[in-house]
């Protein structure tokens, strides 16, 4: 049982893309649609970070380790 007053826990999502983000306007309205299908609303109850590398894949490594915990 929560507290009165405490918070639910903020979950982050996230996506790695080795594309740019102009050409994946379809995936990411999917990827937020399909959150909030599953009951998660973006700055509610989830944040969502995504990373391009603009079509250079020697890029993705580098991306990620910047987004580990």
């Amino acid at each position: 049982m929560a507290a009165h007053g405490a918070r639910a826990a903020i979950r982050v999502a996230g996506d790695w893309s080795a594309r740019s983000a102009d050409s994946d306007v379809p995936m990411v309205a999917a990827f937020r649609r399909g959150l909030n299908e599953a009951g998660y609303i973006e700055g509610k109850n989830v944040a969502i970070e995504f990373r391009w590398a603009g079509g250079q894949y020697d890029r993705l490594p580098e991306l990620m380790k910047d987004s580990s915990p």
